[in-house]
């Protein structure tokens, strides 16, 4: 269910970006680099208050939650996370990052 909904996403920001006469990945390409465990525990150390701006600038195609606490609140909803979780970018789900740094398990 997560991978339908990422995927209704995208085509949604892919119809605004063409509309707006921007390249089709504006809106997909950002955010979309996996953090690594350094970068997670960076975040980690920030004041509760900042933690979701600073995520969000950064890695906002992530689920902030499943690499901070190491668990999704959407995690057994039946509709799914609309956000990237670690073991999507290990398993290839994330072609233009294969093999990039994701370890960060919580």
């Amino acid at each position: 269910a997560g991978a339908r909904k990422r995927a209704a996403w995208e085509a949604r920001m892919q119809r605004r970006a063409r509309a707006e006469g921007k390249p089709d990945d504006h809106y997909t390409s950002a955010g979309l680099a996996p953090p690594t465990e350094a970068e997670v525990a960076g975040v980690r150390a920030l004041p509760a208050d900042e933690l979701p701006a600073a995520w969000a600038k950064q890695y906002g195609r992530h689920c902030r939650e499943r690499y901070v606490t190491g668990r999704c609140p959407w995690e057994f909803d039946k509709r799914g996370c609309g956000f990237l979780h670690p073991e999507d970018s290990r398993e290839g789900r994330v072609e233009e990052h294969e093999g990039g740094s994701a370890e960060a398990e919580g």
